[in-house]
């Protein structure tokens, strides 16, 4: 039975990209300033310069293997997520793990459409994702939701073996 706990989307967030930021270290940043501890990526809408993202690749009929996809040139982006915080006190300020995990800090888990004139991929965005536009002021909408009552925390056993990723890195849901 699935474990589930209520809580509430206390604010909204709009923030718009300048060409070229990287999408994924602004709503880090993002999620920092406005100290979303839980949250959701509730849209992502807007072109891309250059996308970076990570793909499931099968190798055979019953493994699955990941794959980082870089696409280059102009992309739209359709996007949604979950957003949490790194809870791994044993480590300390120490990163861990790919992409560098540190205690404390913002936990993003993005998944993302994004469609370039000759192929469609969906997977998980990466670092090194960057803004596009054609306009003088860029239009590039992301909206974020802060959530109360429930705290998502990324953590991860070392005794468990995942067969892709990292070693035992897994989301830890609780009622705050």
């Amino acid at each position: 039975m699935a474990t589930h706990y209520s809580g509430k989307i206390s604010e909204v967030i709009y923030a718009h990209m300048d060409p070229g930021e990287d999408l994924v270290k602004s709503i880090f940043n993002i999620c920092k300033e406005c100290d979303i501890q839980t949250g959701l990526v509730m849209s992502i809408t807007g072109a891309l310069q250059h996308t970076r993202i990570l793909v499931f690749t099968p190798t055979s009929v019953t493994k699955h293997e990941t794959e980082v996809i870089d696409i280059p040139g102009e992309v739209e982006i359709s996007g949604h997520g979950i957003l949490g915080r790194v809870y791994a006190p044993e480590m300390g300020s120490t990163p861990f793990s790919n992409p560098g995990y540190v205690h404390g800090e913002p936990y993003l888990h993005i998944h993302a459409t994004c469609t370039s004139a000759h192929q469609t991929l969906c997977g998980h965005l990466l670092e090194g994702t960057l803004v596009s536009t054609r306009h003088p002021k860029s239009h590039f909408t992301i909206v974020l939701g802060k959530v109360e009552g429930v705290k998502l925390q990324m953590t991860c056993d070392p005794a468990v073996e995942r067969a892709h990723f990292s070693k035992g890195i897994f989301h830890r849901l609780l009622p705050a």
